[in-house]
């Protein structure tokens, strides 16, 4: 595993008040339109309610739920071993892949079968120490056609403003440091494997002795 200083994520460990919050395993879909001059990606803003990263635009995604074991979505071999190798007690690859299958039809109302999506594992983030809510999120990836996907609203009250969005419409200071790293890794990963058919080394974004770092595996 290789490792580096990161740049900043722009969330650093917060007051000890919460230093015992342990991270909750959660998945997010990075679904991807590909066929136009530049990517789109489909994004909806979190609602002011939330305690967890309020009013900003970020990927579809939630918390695992134990339910998302009985649907598990098929990846390649090389991804499952992968993210099995980074935390033995995570929950499978496939059962994550699922929770974010299931949380993008529950926020957006797009319905996806992965046998059609094809997606791979893309990255993984850590909130930092001392958060209020704490999450270990692996990412996954996806290409697609939003002119057959049309997003209609979430049904849990989580995301609004859905829409697919281009890099130079991403609203300002309202996308969090990690979803950039999160778009900028969804970037280049597209540059070098556009077809997603590569295994490429997967960068985890987290922080240890209060420093930002990124891993790549």
């Amino acid at each position: 595993m290789a490792k580096n200083t990161a740049p900043d994520f722009g969330n650093g460990p917060a007051p000890k008040r919460y230093a015992n919050t342990r991270p909750k395993p959660a998945a997010s879909l990075v679904l991807v339109d590909n066929s136009g001059s530049s990517p789109r990606f489909l994004m909806g803003r979190r609602s002011m309610k939330h305690v967890f990263m309020p009013g900003f635009f970020v990927f579809p995604g939630g918390r695992f739920e134990r339910s998302d074991n009985s649907i598990k979505a098929g990846l390649p071999s090389e991804d499952e071993t992968l993210i099995h190798a980074q935390a033995a007690k995570t929950p499978s690859a496939g059962a994550l892949l699922a929770c974010a299958l299931r949380e993008t039809h529950e926020e957006t109302g797009i319905e996806l079968e992965n046998d059609a999506l094809n997606a791979r594992y893309l990255a993984r983030a850590i909130t930092p120490p001392g958060q209020v809510r704490r999450y270990d999120t692996r990412f996954f990836i996806g290409l697609c056609d939003s002119n057959a996907l049309s997003p209609t609203s979430s049904t849990d009250d989580e995301l609004s403003s859905i829409a697919w969005i281009g890099m130079d419409e991403m609203p300002e200071g309202r996308i969090h440091r990690i979803t950039e790293l999160v778009l900028k890794s969804s970037l280049e990963r597209l540059e070098r494997d556009p077809a997603l058919s590569k295994t490429v080394k997967t960068p985890t974004f987290r922080f240890r002795h209060g420093k930002p770092v990124i891993e790549y595996d």
